[in-house]
């Protein structure tokens, strides 16, 4: 959890006799490098690339733990972005424009009721929520994930899977 990628790698034959996969932490672009664990889950993009690590050093993780047969896993916060840093549910000024459009966005009502699906998928979480069923941001959304598999990820932890929107 929080660990850079770089300091994972050497540490990898070590880890053979005690795990057969691990989880690292997202990835994703976010609005203040370092600090807080909960800075990792306000991300402003849907690429790979942070101070934890980048594409070529995910790459290097996988192949390494490909030796020792142990798989490596993701988590990825794909229902919201970064919120704006004055309380309101709007996003950080250095979210990807290309994600904030009244297509993309969830309302900025907040949920209020967690048994009541309406709300769960439709409203936001205190943070600018993304509309998971809208069919263009779901290839954008397929594109990040295929990038980690092409990593060689072999599986993901989502965040917040209970606000995707499903039929």
């Amino acid at each position: 959890f929080q660990w850079r990628i770089i300091d994972i790698i050497p540490i990898v034959q070590e880890l053979k006799n005690k795990f057969t996969a691990i989880q690292i932490s997202p990835l994703q672009p976010i609005k203040d490098n370092g600090g807080e664990w909960w800075k990792l889950y306000q991300p402003c993009d849907l690429t790979i690339g942070n101070y934890l690590g980048t594409t070529e050093d995910l790459t290097k993780l996988t192949e390494e733990c490909k030796k020792y047969n142990i798989e490596v896993y993701a988590d990825l916060v794909l229902n919201h972005v970064a919120g704006a840093n004055d309380g309101t549910i709007k996003p950080h000024e250095k979210v990807n424009p290309k994600l904030i459009n009244k297509y993309f966005m969830k309302s900025t009502n907040r949920i209020t009721n967690w048994k009541n699906r309406y709300e769960v998928i439709n409203y936001s979480i205190g943070v600018p929520g993304l509309r998971t069923d809208n069919y263009d941001l779901q290839d954008i959304m397929i594109k990040f994930i295929e990038n980690y598999i092409e990593c060689g990820i072999k599986g993901f932890r989502i965040k917040k899977k209970k606000n995707i929107a499903l039929p």
